[in-house]
């Protein structure tokens, strides 16, 4: 098939519902609620909410997301080792968005964690704020919002 066909059945599937019950299809069998994609709140929520808040004004140009997600490894939100567990209510919530005009103090992602983990995230937002959030004094250009595609299997046997 082609990428144009393939771009076709995944807008359809998305549209129809069918891409969320796939996703609902996934987490039942990884023995995850079987009814999740209606039920959000089951989901636990770490207790502590920590801003990492906007240095500067401007406008918010880019962010790292692979040093972010190994950050929410470290806190638990995914495995170093298979055998690890993943604590399911830690979590990075992105306020603002590629592109978006951003005031300084204003929250550009919230950390949810617990209180053994204040000194983490302190220290995390701390060292690598210039690292993981830019903010350009100018707008940036305006860029497509799929970049490219990479399907590497199948759910066909889900």
């Amino acid at each position: 098939k082609t990428h144009s066909e393939g771009i076709r059945q995944v807008t359809e599937a998305l549209d129809c519902g069918d891409g969320l019950s796939w996703f609902q299809k996934m987490i039942t069998l990884q023995n995850g609620p079987d009814n999740l994609v209606d039920h959000y709140e089951l989901l636990p929520i770490a207790p502590l909410k920590t801003p990492v808040l906007a240095r500067s004004k401007g406008f918010f140009h880019q962010i790292a997301p692979i040093e972010l997600g190994l950050f929410l490894v470290e806190m638990g939100g995914g495995r170093k080792r298979k055998e690890d567990k993943i604590d399911h209510s830690v979590g990075i919530l992105l306020v603002k968005h590629w592109g978006e005009r951003i005031k300084k103090g204003e929250p550009i992602v919230y950390i949810y964690h617990h209180p053994h983990q204040t000194n983490l995230v302190n220290n995390f937002i701390q060292n690598c704020y210039k690292d993981i959030f830019k903010i350009s004094s100018s707008p940036s250009p305006k860029r497509k919002l799929i970049l490219e595609t990479s399907i590497r299997r199948s759910f066909k046997h889900v």
